[in-house]
């Protein structure tokens, strides 16, 4: 076995081709999955592997993610896309989910918001959920988030995005929206609610026409849209 593989080596060193490229490609044409890349991990390194069990080399914002765990700038047929690439941050990657609804943030305009402050976005969603619950009321955009399922999303996996989150996807629209264009989905075009209470009566939306944040009043529904996201490691 290790002879046949030290040929493989040596037949994509003359190609001009590294092993991490040659398992992109056997990904990308379905002859291996990701969830059989620990089984090379004794032929090649165990971190290209693992790299590849998460995401590629070089992640950027538009690129696919895949309910698998890979992500990729193509679109691979017959495999699931749940996600597009918003923004990267470190070795973790902020992901816009597919679909998105008009809701308001809570339509009994539930108050009562931790005064405690974290930065930790599902923290914050988190609470959010549990007030509405503790006082028996309603918190939409938040509880539509974290019940997400489509796209082969799992329940509480996504979240209602926080102000920064929102404002730093803004910043890569032109990709995010060229990549739900190629799925002949919904672009981010309009205002969209964040997990930042304003006041009593208002949360923070932020306007993916300008990118401006604005106020507005829990229980509308005016062009108020729910985007939810995910977190990925890589």
């Amino acid at each position: 076995m290790e002879q046949k593989f030290a040929k493989i080596d040596e037949a994509l060193q003359n190609a001009g081709c590294s092993s991490a490229d040659y398992i992109r490609y056997c990904l990308e044409q379905q002859r291996i999955q990701t969830t059989e890349l620990h089984l090379l991990a004794d032929e090649f390194s165990c971190d290209t592997a693992a790299k590849y069990c998460e995401a590629p080399e070089g992640v950027r914002p538009g690129m696919f993610v895949y309910a698998d765990g890979f992500v990729s700038s193509k679109v691979i047929p017959n495999r699931q896309i749940c996600a597009i690439v918003g923004y990267v941050e470190d070795n973790t990657a902020c992901a816009v989910c597919l679909k998105e609804k008009i809701l308001p943030w809570s339509s009994d305009c539930l108050t009562g918001m931790p005064a405690e402050k974290t930065a930790d976005s599902r923290e914050v969603v988190r609470q959010i959920i549990l007030v509405a619950h503790q006082k028996n009321q309603m918190a939409e955009a938040a509880q539509w988030c974290c019940h997400y399922t489509q796209d082969g999303i799992k329940q509480g996996e996504a979240y209602l995005p926080s102000l920064e989150e929102l404002s730093r996807i803004y910043v890569n629209k032109d990709e995010i929206n060229y990549a739900l264009e190629t799925l002949l989905l919904i672009r981010l075009l309009g205002v969209y609610w964040s997990s930042a209470e304003c006041d009593a009566y208002n949360a923070w939306c932020l306007s993916m026409y300008g990118g401006c944040k604005v106020p507005a009043v829990k229980n509308s529904l005016l062009e108020k849209c729910v985007r939810a996201v995910i977190r990925i490691r890589f």
